[in-house]
């Protein structure tokens, strides 16, 4: 039911994710061609030119990991509940209370799984 339910919103909703999906892409792309521009510039280093482009790469996907990564995630969730009408302070952040489980009784008979 989830899925035929987001397949349904995305159905729906072609243009708003086309445009989500296009604006996260450009992101992406801008930082990959600054990557190779980058990348281009210390290649001529003949020792520590590849040393700085793999500690360069390094640092780009830490910081990718921990910026475009979450709020890409944000900008999704936000879509869904604009576009569903939900709000914020809509949804319930209790923890339900976990039934107490029912006490063993002992038994002398043998049990069969």
């Amino acid at each position: 039911d989830g899925i035929k339910r987001g397949y349904r919103f995305f159905m729906d909703n072609k243009l708003h994710v086309f445009l989500l999906w296009l604006i996260v892409s450009v992101i992406d792309l801008v930082i990959g061609v600054i990557n190779f521009f980058f990348g281009l510039i210390f290649i001529a280093i003949p020792v520590v030119g590849p040393l700085i482009r793999m500690v360069f790469n390094l640092l780009l996907a830490i910081i990718l990991a921990v910026t475009l990564a979450p709020i890409t995630a944000c900008w999704w969730t936000r879509l869904y509940m604009d576009r569903t009408g939900m709000k914020p302070g809509e949804i319930s952040t209790e923890i339900p209370a976990t039934p107490t489980p029912a006490p063993e009784t002992p038994t002398t008979e043998p049990i069969y799984v």
